[in-house]
């Protein structure tokens, strides 16, 4: 996959995202890529419903 894109870090910024979704990919690459980008949006959601939790448990607990 390596086809001269090389970010690193950078590649977890949204305009990391946004060059890997534009990048050609053909069959089993482009696939695996739709299937890991779906596994991140839900890990990402998964993420912010348990930030969400723990700010609201800190504001219960003053000497959080």
């Amino acid at each position: 996959m390596n086809l001269g894109l090389q970010k690193k870090r950078k590649l977890c910024s949204v305009s990391g995202r946004n060059d890997l979704e534009k990048l050609a990919l053909e069959g089993w690459a482009a696939r695996r890529r739709e299937d890991l980008l779906g596994l991140l949006n839900q890990l990402d959601k998964q993420i912010a419903e348990l930030d969400e939790a723990v700010k609201e448990a800190a504001q219960l607990h003053p000497k959080a």
